[in-house]
């Protein structure tokens, strides 16, 4: 089995600025899901289910982000945050998009050091609301 931290550490770990394409195209897809699996454990403990009417329509990645901005129930958890996190993560599913889909497209160093920027974003945010939920249990 593999944590979270290891699978965002390995996609972290791909890029170098002399690797080839196809390593920083995997970097991409191993940060995204690194951040995706964050969002989604999140989702789970600290939120709702998602009404039927806000989950048709919409992929499974899609849903984890709907209900961990919207449908969050732990009120320490600043609004603001969780749509914050849900944006950087959304950046990064277009740039795993474009990594993984567009292979006519060059995904260059740039693009994957961008992933390791709002992976590290994305990580900075959920160490704030972990800080929100011990000030919040504290009070």
């Amino acid at each position: 089995m593999i944590s979270i931290e290891e699978l965002g550490a390995y996609g972290r770990g791909l890029v170098a600025s002399d690797a080839p394409e196809v390593q920083l195209r995997t970097a991409a897809g191993r940060m995204y899901y690194a951040a995706f699996h964050r969002c989604r454990a999140a989702s789970e403990v600290h939120c709702n289910e998602l009404p039927k009417e806000d989950s048709d329509n919409k992929g499974s990645h899609q849903k984890v982000y709907a209900r961990l901005e919207r449908h969050c129930r732990n009120t320490a958890i600043s609004d603001r945050r969780l749509r914050l996190i849900c944006q950087r993560a959304r950046d990064m599913l277009e740039l795993r998009v474009r990594a993984d889909y567009h292979i006519n497209d060059t995904f260059d160093y740039k693009a994957a050091r961008e992933m390791q920027s709002l992976l590290f974003q994305l990580n900075r945010e959920f160490a704030e609301v972990d800080r929100e939920i011990q000030m919040g249990a504290a009070c």
